[in-house]
């Protein structure tokens, strides 16, 4: 069992990383960043989140999961502690 979980950064598939941060960064009014090379925003609790340009076509989710059918955008690095 996990006492204590935290979320080191969270990563956004997106077609445009600059446009994606801007938009998120305005709408919310998170910092703009650049984070391990990516276009990235820090929130006000020291969550980072990257915005990754692909050029894989976007597959609406389907539920339940389907093999070949649901594509997965967001990845979390966590770590732990306890």
């Amino acid at each position: 069992m996990i006492n204590n979980l935290t979320i080191g950064d969270l990563m956004i598939d997106c077609v445009n990383a600059k446009r994606a941060r801007d938009f998120c960064a305005d709408l919310i009014g998170w910092e703009k960043t650049i984070a391990y090379n990516y276009h990235a925003v820090k929130t006000d609790k020291g969550l980072t989140i990257l915005f990754a340009e692909t050029d894989i076509q976007y597959a609406p989710p389907v539920w339940s999961e389907e093999p070949g059918e649901q594509q997965k955008q967001m990845y979390l690095n966590t770590s732990t502690t306890g």
